[in-house]
């Protein structure tokens, strides 16, 4: 009865009702493993309590220690906690009780690629995709480990394959742009150009990011997207689309001066987003070697970068 509950209120939204419930389950059976998973990913899905779920997915997994799904809310929660060699490690303890899982296959490739591990993560996104072709986020999580190590070619092929399957997902589609800005011809560069700026100043991709991408980035990435929003607006910390909308403006004219510069430019902004320092240096060293107004642009607008990047010598060097 309890259970039901508990379910019913979390359905309605009401999370802090439905963890009550559950820990009144708990006081009458403390060794409710099914309980304790759902408790777990309550807090984890939907009140991002990270270490409070992590702690509940351990609970359950010292009564029934292979359980699958729990092992995989585990490598979910330690993912986002940025511990990222621990939530392999349970993406394997899943894979060794369900090899053919696609889902362990993407979190595990996805939890290599944040430890900068490209090769392992490309090999396991690779299985994945040979279980399940049409599996839009691995393409794309795929195109973004091609895209960091310099293979332009394979990751527009993938962020292509993705939007076939999504072709509404504007982050790809910003993506893809901007590759395309860099080695596309010049048809496509112009073509490109507009999708950009389209994409990355769409009211549905600024939502996605206030939201904290919570199911794609950590605890870790998600402080990084509160900084570049805070850039904007330092009031209230909230990403004001007006300001970003005006700032793309100012952009757009470097833009069409050299559209291969601002393909660099704008791959850094997104691999900023995804916490990707090394590509965020790279992208825009080559930006101002192409068009030398970049710098001033970076000097004048330094804070909207994470602390990371502001930190990095190779990024004081641009703006002198």
């Amino acid at each position: 009865m309890l259970h039901n509950k508990s379910n019913a209120l979390k359905s309605l939204g009401r999370y802090e009702e439905a963890i009550f419930v559950y820990d009144a389950v708990l006081a009458i059976r403390p060794e409710d493993h099914a309980t304790l998973n759902n408790k777990g990913v309550l807090l984890c899905d939907f009140l991002g309590s990270y270490e409070e779920a992590l702690n509940c997915f351990e609970q359950a997994l010292a009564l029934k220690p292979d359980d699958y799904a729990t092992l995989h809310n585990t490598g979910v929660a330690l993912s986002h906690l940025d511990r990222y060699e621990a939530a392999i490690s349970a993406c394997d303890s899943a894979l060794a009780l369900k090899p053919d899982s696609h889902v362990m296959l993407h979190r595990k490739g996805n939890a290599l690629k944040n430890l900068s591990r490209y090769k392992e993560a490309v090999s396991i996104y690779n299985t994945a995709l040979e279980i399940k072709p049409d599996y839009p986020e691995v393409l794309s999580e795929r195109g973004v480990v091609y895209w960091t190590i310099g293979d332009l070619d394979k990751a527009l092929n993938d962020f292509e394959q993705a939007l076939v399957l999504q072709p509404d997902n504007k982050l790809v589609v910003a993506q893809r742009a901007s590759i395309l800005l860099q080695i596309g011809d010049e048809s496509q560069k112009t073509n490109a150009l507009a999708d950009v700026i389209n994409a990355m100043s769409a009211p549905e991709i600024l939502e996605q990011i206030q939201r904290g991408l919570r199911s794609g980035l950590s605890e870790g990435q998600q402080k990084r997207i509160q900084e570049i929003r805070a850039a904007f607006n330092p009031e209230s910390k909230a990403m004001d689309l007006e300001a970003l909308q005006t700032q793309m403006q100012t952009y757009q004219a470097l833009a069409q001066q050299n559209p291969e510069a601002w393909g660099c430019f704008t791959s850094a902004a997104i691999a900023a987003i995804n916490d990707d320092s090394e590509t965020v240096i790279v992208q825009l060293q080559t930006a101002v070697q192409l068009l030398p107004e970049y710098r001033e642009l970076l000097s004048a607008d330094m804070d909207s970068w994470p602390d990371a990047i502001r930190d990095d010598p190779r990024f004081q060097a641009l703006l002198s």
